[in-house]
């Protein structure tokens, strides 16, 4: 799950998770901090958030 000051704010695909997984275990740790950009479609009545997230070496 993505998670932003303590709120899920998303999740990681199902395609990309396993390797993910293994990147983070593969530090030695089981979660991760990276720096993410969260945006959102203010022109809609029902906007969407996105975050997007950046991971080095991954």
């Amino acid at each position: 799950m993505v998670v932003i000051q303590e709120l899920q704010v998303g999740y990681i695909p199902k395609s990309q998770s396993a390797m993910l997984t293994e990147y983070i275990k593969s530090l030695g740790k089981t979660t991760l901090d990276v720096p993410a950009r969260v945006g959102w479609d203010t022109d809609s009545p029902q906007p969407l958030v996105g975050v997007r997230l950046k991971l080095e070496g991954f």
